[in-house]
C-alpha cells in the first residue's frame, strides 16, 4: 500500500509509479538538469529506479518520491532519502532534482525539509547526508540552508563532490 502523498505547496510528494516514468524521464533528461545528475537515463533505466524505489519503501519504510504539480499533475522534481553506499560506508543519502521552471522558488529546500522530519522523526536515522558536484553551488546553499555540515571532498564518477551531512541532534537543535 502507497503512502498517503504530502502536500508541499502547490505541490505533492507520492510515490513514483510507473505512470510517473515519462514525467521523471523528462526530468531528468532535462539539459539543465542531467550534467548535475552524472548524464541522461534511458527510460528503462527510469523505470528501473521506480520499481527499485518501491522495493526500498517496502523494505525501509521511506524511499523517494516524485513531485507533482497540483494544477497540472506533471512532475516537476524528485528526491528524499536513500540508503546507498557510500566511500566505503551505508548511508542514508538526501538528494533532489527540481525543474528549472521551479528552480530559485524553495521547492528543493521545502522537498529536502520534509525528508529530514520523515527520516530522523519518523523513521528514527542517527544521521543523513548529502552529496553534490563542487561547481553546483545552488545545492550547497539548500544543504546549508538545512543545517547541513562540510564534512568533506571526495571523487564521484570522476568528478569532485562536497560531502555534507547532518545528525538527528543537529537537526532537532535546528527544528527547534
Amino acid at each position: 500500500m502507497d503512502p498517503e502523498p504530502i502536500e508541499l505547496g502547490d505541490c505533492r510528494l507520492v510515490l513514483a509509479t510507473e505512470a510517473h516514468a515519462p514525467g521523471l524521464f523528462g526530468l531528468l533528461n532535462d539539459e539543465a538538469v542531467a550534467p548535475w545528475l552524472g548524464g541522461t537515463r534511458s527510460l528503462e533505466a527510469v523505470v528501473a529506479a521506480i520499481l527499485a524505489e518501491r522495493e526500498h519503501f517496502e523494505v525501509h519504510g521511506f524511499a523517494p518520491w516524485v513531485v507533482l504539480d497540483d494544477a497540472t499533475d506533471q512532475v516537476v522534481g524528485r528526491g528524499g532519502l536513500r540508503w546507498i553506499e557510500l566511500l566505503g560506508n551505508r548511508e542514508v543519502e538526501l538528494f533532489y532534482a527540481v525543474a528549472p521552471s521551479r528552480w530559485g522558488r524553495g521547492l528543493a529546500t521545502s522537498l529536502s525539509h520534509v525528508a529530514l522530519h520523515v527520516g530522523f522523526e519518523s523513521v528514527g536515522l542517527e544521521s543523513i547526508v548529502a552529496f553534490t558536484t563542487e561547481p553546483n553551488l545552488a545545492s550547497q546553499r539548500v544543504q546549508a540552508k538545512l543545517g547541513m555540515v562540510h564534512e568533506g571532498s571526495f571523487e564521484r564518477a570522476g568528478l569532485p563532490h562536497v560531502l555534507t551531512r547532518i545528525t538527528r541532534d543537529q537537526y532537532r537543535a535546528t527544528s527547534a
